[in-house]
């Protein structure tokens, strides 16, 4: 049995009491992670939900720059904080990768514990669901806020490269050729 009394105030337990905390205790592992290691993988299959129990665990996406690969940072997560709760949430495949940034530990549940015990007790499976709903719609709103926020640098490159010199020299190069294309894709043959 894991004691959850220092992570007990994590978001996923708000609304919990202390005998359902003790039954989450039943079925939960603690399980070391070393600097480096990865919990899961973007597009992989997650059945265990991750509470940060001391640490620091970083969700990951990969993107492509330079014809290289590389994972970039997108939230941070701490002590209390949830990782792979993709484990509850068909299809169950992660849309991020998290890794150990600082050596620590979590606590994982298994989807299947979880789902028996969520059964077993519908109040608790209710407000766990509900306090999981709330973590999922902060990800979409942190998801919205990065896409935005890349729209809008977008925008400004395009404003700024479009009402230079060189934009106008490019476009005096490509929109004659370009016409050329277009007028010949039209043409009858």
């Amino acid at each position: 049995m894991v004691d959850l009394s220092s992570i007990q105030n994590a978001a996923i337990f708000e609304s919990l009491g202390q005998s359902e905390i003790r039954e989450l205790e039943s079925i939960a592992r603690l399980e070391q992670a070393a600097k480096g290691e990865r919990l899961f993988r973007h597009g992989e299959t997650v059945d265990t939900l991750y509470l940060v129990n001391d640490g620091k665990f970083a969700l990951t996406i990969q993107v492509r720059a330079l014809d290289h690969y590389f994972e970039m940072p997108v939230e941070e997560k701490v002590a209390g904080d949830a990782l792979g709760w993709s484990a509850l949430v068909e299809p169950h495949q992660s849309i991020y990768s998290a890794y150990c940034t600082r050596s620590g530990s979590v606590v994982a549940f298994s989807r299947g514990d979880l789902e028996e015990l969520m059964s077993s007790d519908p109040n608790l499976g209710h407000r766990f669901s509900r306090n999981l709903n709330q973590l999922i719609g902060s990800r979409i709103r942190t998801l919205q806020q990065l896409w935005i926020d890349e729209v809008e640098r977008s925008r400004e490159r395009i404003e700024y490269w479009s009402h230079t010199k060189l934009s106008d020299e490019l476009a005096d190069a490509v929109e004659p050729h370009r016409k050329r294309v277009l007028w010949r894709r039209h043409t009858p043959h």
